[in-house]
C-alpha cells in the first residue's frame, strides 16, 4: 500500500482536513473500518478528542499517539510476547556488554553509558533489520553480534522490541483500520513506524506552513558525514574549505572566533558567486548560548542569522506566560481573617505572578497597563485570583482574550496556539 498525502497551508486548515476526512463519504483508504487518528503528543489527543466531541464526530474514532497505538495493537493482535520496558532493556544491554568485556581479550564494546545508549537506540528502532555485513569494521560487527544476543535473550524471557512488533503487526491485524496521521513529519518518524504505516497504508495530513525546508548540502559535508564512524577510511575526504572546525582558546573567545570565521566566509561568498552553498550552518554543543553571543556581532556586520534549537517550555516567553497563568489559576486565597495591615502571603504571591505575566512581552499589555494593574492589586488586601484574571482579560487584546479561558479549561495546547498566532501577527 502507499501513503496518501493531504497538504494544507496552516494548522487551522489541517484541523479542518481531519474533520473532512472523518465525514461520511470522505474517501478514506479503507471503507467500513475503525478510524485511528494519530498525533505526536498526548496533549494533542486531549484537544482533538474535545474537538471531535463538539463536532459530533467522536464515535468510531480513536485518537492516540503513534507509539501508544502500536503498543495497543500489539497487545490486541500480538503473539503473546510483551513489549520490553526501557529500564529492562537498559539492564539487559549493560549485562551483555559487561559479559562481552569479560570474555574478550581485546573488548571492542566497553559498557560505558554512551555505548549502552547506542545499542539501546539500535535495538529499539532497528532490531529486525540488523544484519552481518563484511564491510563493517570489528566494532560495528561486535554491536550487531550483541544485538542478536539481545534478541535471543528477550525472546526467551517472553519480550520483544517495538520495532519487532511493528514488523509483525500488518500480518496479524484481522480487522480493517483507516489510519490518519496529523502533526507528523514523515521523514522524522522512526524507521520501523515508516515501514509499518507504508505497509498498512495511511493518510498523512501535512501542515506545509510548518514543514522544514531542506537545504542543499555541499559534497564535502556529505562525504564527511558518511565517514563519521570510520576513523581510518581508505578514501579520506579531500578538504575543500566547505567544512571548518573552530577551536577557541577558551569559552570567552568562542563567540568572537565564530564571528570572525562567519564574516570571512560571508565575504568570500559575496566575492565568489560560484559557490553553491547559500547558507552557512554552525553547530555547537549549546547553540542557543552561542547564538545569543554571536548574533549581535553579526548584525553589526550586516549579516542575518537564525537559530534552530530546543528549549524547555518554561525558558521561552510563551512558556513563562503559560506557567505564570497556570500557577495563578491554581492559587487559593487564604481564608483566615485579616488583622491590622498585614497582607496575606498568598495575595502577595498572586499579585507578583500577575505582574510578571502582565510584563511578559506576549501578554499583549503595555508597560503602563502592567504597572497600573500591579499598583491596584498590591494596594488591595482583599484581591483574589478571579478578580486579577478579570482585570487581565479586560485589558488584553481581542486576539489573546481566549488564552486565560483555555488555561482555565486545562487546554494549554490551544492557549499556545493563540500565542503563536499573536506572535506571527506582530511580525513585519
Amino acid at each position: 500500500m502507499s501513503i496518501r498525502e493531504v497538504k494544507r497551508p496552516n494548522q487551522e486548515a489541517a484541523r479542518e482536513a481531519v474533520l473532512e476526512l472523518l465525514d461520511a463519504g470522505s474517501g478514506l483508504p479503507v471503507d467500513n473500518a475503525q478510524v485511528f487518528l494519530l498525533v505526536p503528543h498526548f496533549a494533542n489527543t486531549v484537544y482533538l478528542k474535545k474537538l471531535l466531541a463538539q463536532k459530533g464526530r467522536a464515535l468510531g474514532v480513536e485518537v492516540n499517539t503513534a507509539s501508544s497505538w502500536v503498543r495497543d495493537q500489539w497487545e490486541l493482535w500480538g503473539d503473546g510476547r510483551r513489549l520490553i520496558s526501557s529500564q529492562l532493556r537498559r539492564t539487559i544491554i549493560a549485562k551483555l556488554l559487561s559479559e562481552h568485556q569479560e570474555q574478550s581479550e581485546q573488548p571492542l564494546l566497553p559498557a560505558t553509558p554512551g555505548v549502552i545508549e547506542l545499542v539501546e537506540e539500535l535495538v529499539q528502532g532497528y532490531l529486525p533489520y540488523l544484519e552481518e555485513n563484511p564491510r563493517l569494521n570489528p566494532a560495528e560487527k561486535a554491536v550487531i553480534a550483541c544485538s542478536h544476543d539481545y534478541a535471543q535473550l528477550i525472546d526467551s524471557m517472553g519480550y520483544c522490541e517495538v520495532s519487532q512488533a511493528a514488523t509483525l503487526l500488518p500480518s496479524k491485524m484481522k480487522l480493517p483500520a483507516a489510519i490518519v496521521l496529523t502533526g507528523y513529519y514523515w521523514d522524522e518518524l522512526p524507521y520501523h513506524l515508516r515501514l509499518l504505516f507504508d505497509e498498512l497504508g495511511v493518510t498523512l495530513i501535512k501542515n506545509t506552513q510548518d514543514s522544514p525546508t531542506p537545504q542543499q548540502r555541499t559534497q564535502e559535508l556529505t562525504e564527511l558525514q558518511s565517514r563519521l564512524f570510520k576513523p581510518t577510511p581508505e578514501d579520506p575526504v579531500t578538504p575543500e574549505e566547505a567544512v571548518k572546525f573552530c577551536f577557541a582558546a577558551g569559552p570567552s573567545a568562542q563567540a568572537q572566533l565564530i564571528t570572525n570565521v562567519l564574516v570571512e566566509v560571508h565575504t568570500e561568498k559575496r566575492e565568489n558567486t560560484k559557490r553553491s552553498a547559500k547558507t552557512t550552518l554552525v553547530t555547537s554543543k549549546n547553540p542557543l548560548s552561542l547564538f545569543s553571543q554571536v548574533a549581535p556581532r553579526l548584525k553589526e556586520q550586516g549579516i542575518d542569522s537564525s537559530c534552530s534549537a530546543r528549549k524547555n517550555l518554561a525558558e521561552t516567553d510563551a512558556g513563562r506566560e503559560v506557567m505564570q497563568l497556570l500557577e495563578l489559576l491554581s492559587m487559593e486565597v487564604d481564608a483566615a481573617p485579616l488583622e491590622a495591615d498585614i497582607t496575606p502571603p498568598s495575595t502577595l504571591i498572586n499579585t507578583f505572578l500577575a505582574t510578571d505575566y502582565a510584563l511578559n512581552p506576549l501578554s499583549g499589555l503595555t508597560n503602563k497597563q502592567a504597572y497600573a494593574g500591579d499598583y491596584r492589586w498590591r494596594k488591595n488586601r482583599l484581591v483574589t485570583p478571579s478578580s486579577i484574571l478579570s482585570d487581565l482579560q479586560s485589558d488584553t487584546p481581542e486576539t489573546l482574550k481566549g488564552v486565560i479561558g483555555d488555561l482555565q479549561n486545562n487546554n494549554a495546547t490551544e492557549a499556545l496556539t493563540k500565542l503563536k498566532s499573536w506572535v506571527f501577527s506582530k511580525q513585519d
